[in-house]
């Protein structure tokens, strides 16, 4: 059985299925961006945004409301405890990255 939540915040519209994977529904300016959460592991704090539609485009989200672009906004529109975080859980980016935090 699949439970599905319905939300108004504001602009925002959420939904959510109990499963591996979320779906966040933002209504502004009359469109709706929709975005595919997913988690790596299911004990992680970071969720990756899914989207077939988009490539190279590396969007990821700590609260599935506020979606962070890897290339654009790390790390310095993360708080520090979201960078601990997301360096934590991919090394490999915080690696490719170092030399934004040096």
């Amino acid at each position: 059985m699949v439970l599905s939540v319905l939300l108004f915040a504001g602009n925002l519209l959420f939904f959510s299925t109990i499963s591996k994977k979320f779906r966040t529904f933002a209504v502004a300016n009359s469109h709706i961006m929709v975005y595919n959460f997913y988690k790596e592991k299911s004990t992680n704090r970071v969720y990756w945004v899914d989207n077939p539609n988009i490539k190279g485009e590396f969007l990821f989200s700590f609260d599935r409301h506020t979606v962070f672009n890897l290339f654009a906004d790390y790390p310095h529109k993360l708080t520090q405890e979201q960078k601990e975080i997301f360096d934590k859980e991919n090394p490999y980016w915080a690696e490719f990255f170092k030399d934004r935090t040096t």
